[in-house]
């Protein structure tokens, strides 16, 4: 940021960019700059982490409430998700039909 936008920085706000000051979320101004291969890996990056957190939520709630019942059983799950969940991110960012690998697994163990 510094290196590219410092001067436009200052001219803005009157002071120098903040050493880890990156509000651009990898969509933005900031990523003008990145090559087009840096800009699709970032994103794939962004959007595996994104679509864990918008599961992450919901599994943590039911695992928690069936664990009262069922421990044994959520254990189980749990670890199957975070296995899956780990595959699903890591085949994401590396090519994303690789996420098929995990995501299978996950939408069949969300109807278990």
């Amino acid at each position: 940021m510094t290196k590219h936008f410092a001067d436009e920085h200052k001219k803005a706000f009157g002071t120098a960019p903040p050493k880890q000051g990156y509000p651009d979320a990898g969509n933005g101004r900031f990523m003008e700059k990145a090559s087009y291969k840096e800009w699709f890996e970032f994103s794939l990056r962004q959007r595996a982490h994104g679509q864990f957190m918008e599961g992450l939520t919901v599994f943590l709630f039911a695992n928690i409430i069936g664990g009262l019942f069922y421990i044994q059983y959520s254990l189980v799950i749990a670890a199957a998700m975070l296995f899956f969940r780990t595959i699903f991110v890591f085949g994401y960012t590396v090519k994303p039909e690789l996420r098929q690998v995990g995501g299978i697994p996950i939408t069949l163990m969300t109807y278990v």
